[in-house]
């Protein structure tokens, strides 16, 4: 089945204009930052880092902007992007359902291993963050006439959203809004062109210790007071905890 031919999908080719939130994996901070004495020593260490890694031919922006159009897509690909093709940069509308895609990945990071700690537990540093998308070029996968096609975006089988994603890259489109499929009340963002990203640094940072234990997922933020927590249980389907991609 073609979703985007079905949906005609150039006739639905609109604006977004919308913060976004990511969260990622703070262990570079970490290590650098056990390297060097201020925050500003930090940031100098992190711009060398940064001289060094995969050049972009883009405008210049903060490294946790750029990174995720600089590496292409692992094994399998990713939801909306097939293997040789670059690499999107992902988030979500809010705080609660950019946890619960990481939370998923974290159970299966833990499953995935070979043995589990003595703890039976992985503690993690994590960060937030936000930035502003804005483009023309934009489609809303999370609206009709794309919402007739739900299921078809699948937690475990990525065959229908990757052909997706490359025929919204073959018609020109730079971002895109879709339901998130481990949070039901979620929606996500991804951003094929690094335009569309108007902030040239992500804004309102917050740290975040995770706990990944067997059973369960929790972030929690020392300054705010604040916690996420996911069970396993609302990942599992047909008994087991599916993987990202088939």
């Amino acid at each position: 089945m073609n979703i985007w031919a079905e949906c005609e999908g150039d006739k639905q080719i609109t604006q977004i204009n919308c913060s976004i939130t990511r969260v990622v994996e703070s262990q570079q901070f970490a290590a650098t930052m056990s390297l060097v004495d201020t925050h500003d020593e930090q940031e100098l260490l992190e711009q060398l880092l940064e001289e060094n890694k995969p050049q972009i031919d883009l405008e210049q922006k903060h490294y946790l902007i750029t990174t995720p159009f600089r590496y292409p897509p692992l094994k399998y690909g990713s939801r909306f992007g097939e293997r040789h093709f670059q690499g999107i940069f992902y988030a979500s509308a809010d705080i609660k359902t950019c946890f619960c895609e990481c939370a998923y990945y974290r159970f299966l990071f833990m499953e995935g291993m070979d043995s589990f700690p003595e703890a039976k537990k992985i503690n993690t540093q994590h960060i937030t963050f936000w930035v502003t998308i804005n483009s023309n070029n934009a489609i809303k996968l999370d609206k009709s006439p794309f919402t007739n096609y739900k299921e078809l975006i699948s937690p475990d089988n990525y065959t229908h959203t990757q052909k997706l994603g490359s025929e919204m890259r073959n018609s020109g489109v730079e971002a895109f809004s879709f339901i998130s499929a481990r949070d039901n009340s979620g929606i996500n963002y991804g951003v094929f062109e690094q335009k569309a990203i108007i902030s040239s640094a992500p804004y309102r940072i917050n740290h975040w210790q995770c706990t990944t234990s067997i059973n369960s997922v929790i972030f929690y933020n020392h300054i705010e007071n604040s916690s996420h927590q996911f069970l396993k249980d609302r990942f599992i389907i047909n008994d087991i905890l599916p993987t990202p991609a088939s």
